[in-house]
């Protein structure tokens, strides 16, 4: 059975990891429909080393927005992901992907995915795991089983139906998790698919300090108790 999927990758100056998405993308044993990625107002080299790969690969499709003047977490991640799934032309297909810019992907990534929703009629959101390099080692970057990892999230169509997208808001990588499964659907990240992340989770924008202070909002945005919370702050400091 051919699985249809289609790709977007919002991007915001990531001229120094986004060679490496689009070579794990273009080594793909199932390859997309058609991958769009939207330049958010880069002001380094990506928009070049993007329309390089256009150049060559008729699949391969580049969008620019205006630059804001800085990086909007949430709701410009959103917004360009939406722009993006707007100018689809691929119009059969049966997955979404949203792809970050700053990722290697395993070259079966998307053919290990779709064999899990194919013997999952229930499965509506998956996920592999990042992983950063340190010391020459891989460290996972933690996370829950039924938590999907929004820089690399696969959607089957009739469950991003289902929750009428994404919205545009800090975390909405965790409400469409929790959408998703209120209507029945299952969600699931797979610790075995491995995913290196060029760049730790929430250090985009001011470094990994500031990152976790938007993971507390986050929290408080989402009314996790703070006894959890709290729980959680403790167990990162003294993770390995």
């Amino acid at each position: 059975m051919e699985n249809k999927y289609v790709i977007i990758t919002p991007v915001r100056d990531e001229g120094k990891f986004i060679i490496n998405t689009i070579d794990s993308v273009i080594s793909q044993s199932e390859r997309p429909q058609q991958w769009v990625i939207v330049d958010d107002g880069s002001e380094d080299n990506t928009k070049d080393i993007v329309a390089d790969f256009v150049a060559r690969f008729p699949w391969i499709k580049l969008l620019e927005l205006p630059n804001r003047g800085k990086r909007m977490l949430g709701s410009g991640v959103v917004h360009a992901f939406n722009h993006g799934l707007q100018s689809l032309d691929a119009t059969e297909y049966d997955f979404i992907c949203k792809l970050d810019g700053d990722l290697t992907l395993p070259s079966d990534y998307f053919e290990y995915l779709f064999a899990k929703f194919d013997t999952n009629s229930k499965l509506g959101i998956a996920s592999g795991c990042t992983y950063l390099k340190r010391n020459k080692k891989l460290v996972w970057e933690r996370t829950y089983e039924n938590h999907t990892r929004g820089m690399m999230k696969v959607y089957r169509k009739e469950c991003f139906q289902d929750i009428d997208g994404l919205i545009p808001e800090l975390g909405w990588d965790v409400v469409d998790d929790f959408q998703a499964q209120f209507l029945g659907w299952e969600t699931r990240s797979f610790k075995e698919l491995v995913v290196i992340h060029h760049r730790p989770v929430g250090s985009s924008v001011k470094g990994s300090l500031f990152g976790w202070i938007r993971g507390g909002q986050i929290q408080y945005l989402l009314n996790y108790h703070p006894i959890f919370a709290f729980c959680r702050c403790v167990y990162r400091m003294i993770e390995d």
